[in-house]
Parts: structure tokens; C-alpha cells; sequence
């Protein structure tokens, strides 16, 4: 991409700054940002943030890896599960992040699922339940198995939000959507 995409903007703010306010508007303030590439030109850049970070030196081991080490990094034990944002999901908005948390505090599920069109996007959240199995998960599948092996704990929850499957991983992409986008 040229540029981490986390330092990326949106507007006047780099993709992490908007993701942080969009979590900070819908009351979620208890934030672990994980870094893996580029990390410490990254955390260079996080002098406004007053949450935690936390390095995933295996990072390149990919999503789960970054999950356990987020998971690993929260230092209270007052939670119910943890919401996975992706930095590369950056256009989620609003409606869709208060539409997971309702679902999320309202059913009995520990895994929601945002779906547009019928596909199944980001961000997602993990109940306690979930969280648990995590030292049982296989490196190489990853995250996909918490999924696959708990089909009873899902909720997916339909949003009006194409944001939640925008996966913004290439140059095309960025100009595609971001530029493009007028994002609140």
C-alpha cells in the first residue's frame, strides 16, 4: 500500500483515529489496538490515544495471533466479550456498530456477526464463552474455527451497511472507497 494502512486517512484522520472515535460514540471506551507490521512507526503516531497497546511480534501468523495477543493485553476481568475491528473495515458506521452491541447484549449469542447482502463482514464480537477456546484454536485456521465450531452461539445480524464488508487491502481499493466515501 505505501503507507500502513492504519496510518491511512479518512478526511482528516488516519483509519485507527476514526475506528477509536466511531467505538468511542457508541460508549465502548476500554480499547486494545494491536500492531504488527510496522508497529513502532505506527505507535509513533499514537500520542492521542489513551487506551492500550499491545505488539503482535507474529503478527505475520496472522488474525489470531493478533486476537490472543489483544485478548492477553486486557488487564481487567470485568468484561463479556471483545469486539474484533479489523483496520482495514474502517467504513462500519455508526447504525452497524449500535446494531452488533444490541444484538450482542440482547440474545443469548457469543458470536455476532454482521451480515450486508447476505455476506458476513466485520467488525464481530466474541462473548466470554468464545474467548475461552481460544488456547484450543489451531494456528492455521484461525479465527474461522471459533466460528465454524460453535454454529449454535451465532447471531448474524443484517445491516444496511456495505462498510461492514469493505475490505480496504489494496491502492485500488483506497481510491475506490475512501476518497470516494463522505464518512461521518
Amino acid at each position: 500500500m505505501g503507507t500502513p494502512k492504519p496510518m491511512l486517512t479518512i478526511g482528516q484522520e488516519t483509519f485507527l483515529q476514526h475506528i477509536i472515535r466511531s467505538l468511542h460514540k457508541v460508549r465502548i471506551t476500554k480499547t486494545v489496538i494491536v500492531l504488527g507490521a510496522f508497529s513502532d512507526e505506527i505507535q509513533s503516531t499514537l500520542s492521542w490515544y489513551s487506551g492500550a497497546v499491545a505488539v503482535n511480534p507474529n503478527w505475520n501468523a496472522g488474525q489470531l495471533s493478533s486476537l490472543r495477543t489483544g485478548v492477553a493485553a486486557n488487564k481487567s476481568n470485568e468484561w463479556h466479550g471483545f469486539l474484533i475491528y479489523p483496520v482495514d473495515h474502517p467504513l462500519v458506521s455508526h447504525e452497524s456498530l449500535v446494531d452488533i452491541l444490541h444484538a450482542f447484549w440482547t440474545s443469548d449469542k457469543n458470536i455476532i456477526i454482521p451480515t450486508y447482502e447476505g455476506k458476513r463482514g466485520h467488525p464481530v464480537i466474541f462473548g466470554k464463552l468464545i474467548i475461552e477456546q481460544l488456547p484450543s484454536v489451531s494456528d492455521e485456521i484461525g479465527a474461522k474455527e471459533l466460528v465454524r465450531n460453535n454454529p449454535d452461539e451465532i447471531l448474524e445480524v443484517p445491516v444496511n451497511d456495505p462498510g461492514v464488508i469493505r475490505n480496504i487491502d489494496t491502492p485500488e481499493d483506497y481510491q475506490n472507497y475512501i476518497q470516494a466515501s463522505i464518512v461521518c
